[in-house]
């Protein structure tokens, strides 16, 4: 893997958070805040000195982790990282603001971890935002930390101990409020480090963006509770059992056609297949994503629904008609849905 994870946070709703996307970690007070994103989108604001959340386990591969994100503080507090890399909850290394607004890197989570580091330049301004990236190689002696704040390196430690868990490895990210005060979350990229470049390294200030369906695709297996099945996939944030497409049928497929990427011209470093699904009762069923590239349906690996809605996120660096690294031309030409496999 390389491209692990992107969200932003502009399809769903404070209800949706927990939908498979993201865990809740003890203390709350995560919301999505719909207009207060980078671009008057969508954006994750933590609330409080004690609200955090995590990522699922991510398949993560190696030591090396690689996060993104345009961040703003409404006030600069000290006390708790506003950004974590843990293995199955255990802190690892993580990011954090002194009341100067400069960043420090820590092993382990600031509140009761080792200060390994406090940039003097770079610092941030309250209630502006800043994307702030971070790179860790976790090594219990040689371990490395860089951090970067809109593109400029504000740290680079090496020769560090920078193992706050078990074992040189990581599965998580978490996002959390520095102290009794907001902080948003924006655009959010998560690597590993594997594969090829640009993906295996820091990438620069990134905008996400959701794109929805726009009509049918060449394939509209699925029964519509109403409408067309598309109209019943469109929503910005999902709506439950008010529109959904079903099938009892193994071996439908709808896909459908997307919006255009929506800024011309800019490079693609990846795309995000998110399906928010369910199964209607017991037995058996499963679910394959479906990326369509020049007429041929490629399914992805199948997933097993409940039955509750959830999220099913799937990460595609590269086109898998292709695949060759995005391009603009081969994004707006693709169509997107599921199949049901079993």
């Amino acid at each position: 893997m390389a491209l692990l994870f992107i969200d932003s946070f502009d399809h769903y709703a404070t209800a949706d958070i927990f939908l498979g996307k993201w865990l809740s970690a003890p203390g709350g007070g995560m919301t999505i805040q719909p207009s207060s994103g980078r671009r008057g989108g969508g954006a994750m604001r933590s609330a409080a000195f004690n609200s955090d959340m995590q990522t699922p386990a991510l398949p993560a591969s190696g030591s090396t982790a690689i996060v993104g994100a345009a961040v703003q503080a409404s006030t600069l507090a000290t006390g708790r990282d506003f950004l974590r890399i843990a293995l199955s909850g255990a802190a690892q290394a993580s990011v954090a603001m002194n009341t100067s607004g400069f960043l420090q890197a820590y092993r382990g989570p600031a509140s009761g971890g080792t200060l390994l580091g406090t940039a003097t330049t770079g610092a941030l301004a309250a209630n502006t935002y800043y994307y702030v990236e971070l790179k860790v190689v976790i090594h219990p002696s040689t371990g490395s930390i860089v951090v970067r704040v809109n593109e400029a390196e504000v740290l680079n430690l090496t020769g560090q101990n920078t193992q706050g868990a078990g074992s040189a490895a990581w599965n998580q990210v978490f996002l959390n409020a520095t102290s009794a005060n907001f902080v948003y979350f924006d655009d959010l990229y998560v690597l590993d480090g594997a594969g090829s470049a640009p993906l295996n390294d820091l990438l620069g200030d990134c905008r996400v963006d959701a794109r929805y369906p726009t009509g049918a695709g060449a394939t509209t297996g699925w029964t519509p509770s109403t409408g067309a099945n598309w109209q019943n996939v469109d929503d910005t944030a999902p709506n439950g059992d008010t529109d959904y497409n079903s099938t009892s049928t193994v071996g439908a497929t709808d896909t459908f056609a997307m919006q255009d990427a929506p800024v011309p011209g800019a490079l693609l470093y990846g795309v995000q297949l998110v399906i928010n699904h369910k199964k209607s009762d017991a037995g058996t069923c499963a679910v394959a994503p479906v990326l369509r590239h020049s007429g041929v349906d490629y399914p992805g690996t199948a997933f097993n629904p409940s039955t509750s809605y959830a999220y099913r996120v799937v990460p595609y660096d590269t086109n898998p008609g292709t695949g060759a690294a995005w391009t603009e031309a081969g994004f707006n030409a693709i169509e997107a849905g599921y199949k049901r496999t079993a």
